[in-house]
């Protein structure tokens, strides 16, 4: 199985669709079928972070993002 890494901007972008990067996943992500998402712990901090500043809403969001991330059996967090 292939794997690709998975930056903050990735996560961010996958979260807030309206944020400086919002094409930068959908039109990927059928490409990635079958190909392992890697990522680090610093990356979801640097994400949680981020979000940090956008409210309530967004915050509950994001760790529910992250919640999902560690436990997808396709995406490795080392």
């Amino acid at each position: 199985m292939s794997a690709v890494f998975v930056d903050t901007s990735w996560w961010v972008a996958s979260i807030n669709v309206k944020g400086q990067w919002p094409a930068k996943t959908p039109g990927l992500e059928p490409l990635l079928d079958g190909i392992r998402l890697v990522t680090t712990d610093a990356v979801l901090t640097e994400m949680l972070n981020y979000f940090s500043a956008f409210g309530e809403i967004m915050r509950v969001r994001a760790v529910r993002v992250v919640n999902r991330i560690l436990n997808h059996p396709e995406v490795a967090v080392i």
